[in-house]
């Protein structure tokens, strides 16, 4: 399918993963690339996500988390509910990122840590901090891709 639609591959280093019934994952470890392959109307459809737009929103979501979320955590306990929801909402994304980044196994230490703190922050106030539904089953869903991707124990 992939020679058809003019999409090659690497062939020596290629993972691929059933997500759901007609969902696969297929990453080109050696050319940097993710696939998402979806049956779609009884047919298959590739969508390829750009790794440099994962790197620039990553980019982006840690200059927002220093220059914002993280100033605004250090204030202490009495945030209002506004600033509260705006930490747990980077550090999410920034969480969701590092593991998209991670199924290229190009993370850093440093960013498996900082996606375990991240969730284990939004986890304690997940009933607290105001949110929609689908929001905060996006949050949960987060969580348990960082213990999956990262050997969260908690």
């Amino acid at each position: 399918m992939f020679e058809t639609k003019d999409i090659p591959l690497s062939g020596s280093n290629i993972a691929v993963t059933k997500e759901k019934e007609d969902k696969w994952v297929i990453i080109d470890k050696e050319k940097k690339k993710i696939f998402i392959v979806r049956k779609e109307d009884g047919k298959l459809t590739i969508y390829e996500k750009d790794i440099w737009k994962l790197d620039q929103a990553i980019k982006t979501m840690e200059i927002g988390y220093n220059e914002y979320a993280a100033k605004l955590e250090k204030r202490g306990r009495n945030l209002d509910r506004e600033s509260e929801w705006l930490i747990c909402w980077t550090k999410n994304n920034l969480a969701y990122y590092y593991c998209e980044k991670q199924k290229l196994e190009t993370t850093t230490p440093g960013e498996k840590t900082l996606a375990q703190r991240f969730v284990k922050y939004i986890y304690d106030r997940i009933d607290k901090v105001p949110q929609k539904k689908e929001e905060k089953e996006a949050w949960i869903d987060t969580y348990y891709l960082v213990k999956q991707q990262f050997s969260l124990n908690n």
